[in-house]
């Protein structure tokens, strides 16, 4: 595994943590589809959400916050539309 893979599966690990910390039930992880990846899915009473993990180890190459561009959130719904189907 590379380091950015391993960077990668650490911080995915951390927000599922996080996540189940505040209450969410993880309902999947990795969920693939023709669309891409969603790195989390999970539900919260009656909503789910769609998480997806960006982490970084500086800023170099900008926050992670700009790396979920537009064709980013559009593959993604794109992909959540498919997980609800």
């Amino acid at each position: 595994m590379t380091q950015s893979a391993e960077l990668g599966k650490s911080g995915e690990e951390l927000a599922e943590r996080y996540l189940t910390k505040l209450g969410y039930k993880i309902v999947e992880k990795n969920f693939r589809t023709k669309y891409g990846e969603i790195d989390i899915i999970a539900k919260d009473k009656k909503t789910i959400v769609f998480v997806e993990v960006k982490t970084r180890s500086g800023n170099a190459y900008g926050s992670p916050q700009l790396a979920v561009n537009f064709y980013k959130q559009k593959h993604l719904s794109l992909a959540a539309f498919s997980f609800i189907k």
